[in-house]
């Protein structure tokens, strides 16, 4: 039942938006013919589609920017050397008031100590996380930065990468011409051929795909 379903849906979809003897049509067809599975070449076709007009790149899934980060880490870093400035301020507060008074308690002169570990390590801790989050920024930007990687771009690629493993061959031009007629893009950044020949060949230079069958 939920398979007739998925074709009746599929079919509907291919009369709407693929009409028969259209160049677009002949291009799907011709797809599932080389091995493609048409119901799940019409639902990457359809994701690719809706996520070319919802592109986000990876801070912005994130919700932070490359500058908001390393601003960050700064701060971190400057509050850090400011807590160390005042460290044997607090330090010499807490002998006199409880570590050393003789009117604190056992439990109370444990627990003041304790208080000073704490405060003696938030100092390294903050230029800990400072450094990390300088490291994290730095290979970000260098390995999935918004230059190499984007919510459109990622499934573009899988798209290209499913009709490459079932028919050996990515089909630049019938992909190409299918996105443009589901969604043209006046700046040709989608729905041109290089583009997504460029695309695929990047995913794989940056690891982001198996190698399947031929990328040319």
């Amino acid at each position: 039942m939920a398979s007739k379903s998925i074709d009746e849906r599929v079919q509907k979809w291919k009369e709407r938006n693929l009409p028969d003897g259209s160049s677009s049509r002949e291009r799907f067809d011709h797809l599932c013919q080389c091995g493609c599975d048409e119901r799940v070449l019409f639902a990457l076709l359809v994701v690719a589609v809706n996520r070319t007009d919802l592109r986000r790149t990876i801070y912005e899934i994130y919700g932070v920017s490359r500058k908001r980060v390393d601003k960050l880490a700064e701060e971190l870093h400057r509050v850090s050397k400011q807590l160390e400035s005042v460290e044997r301020f607090l330090g010499d507060y807490f002998k006199a008031t409880l570590i050393e008074s003789p009117r604190a308690t056992a439990n109370l002169r444990a627990r003041a100590r304790l208080q000073m570990m704490v405060y003696e390590t938030t100092p390294k801790l903050l230029r800990l996380l400072s450094q990390h989050l300088r490291s994290a920024n730095s290979w970000v930007s260098k390995n999935v930065g918004p230059k190499r990687y984007d919510t459109s771009r990622h499934w573009l690629v899988q798209l290209l990468e499913y009709v490459n493993s079932c028919t050996n061959s990515p089909h630049y031009k019938d992909v190409a011409e299918l996105l443009g007629h589901l969604s043209p893009a006046p700046d040709g950044t989608v729905t041109d051929e290089r583009a997504l020949r460029a695309a695929f060949h990047r995913a794989q230079r940056y690891g982001y795909r198996k190698t399947h069958g031929s990328a040319s």
